[in-house]
């Protein structure tokens, strides 16, 4: 997942940019579940399978903190 924070102190800045990873479990054709901290401030969501290399980009269809 990259990220990206924006700062609103100073709004002419693009934000901080991150990444980081987390677990999710497919619970249906396309869909996937993860924690919402995982993909919060999410500018790009890419999903692994833990036996490939091989990236699927995703993105949120809904989110609840």
């Amino acid at each position: 997942v990259a990220t990206q924070v924006a700062d609103y102190r100073t709004p002419w800045n693009s934000g901080r940019f991150g990444g980081g990873t987390g677990s999710g479990f497919l619970i249906g054709p396309n869909q996937f579940l993860t924690n919402a901290h995982v993909v919060s401030n999410a500018r790009r969501i890419l999903i692994t399978r833990r036996d490939s290399a091989r990236k699927h980009p995703a993105r949120v269809v809904h989110i609840a903190h």
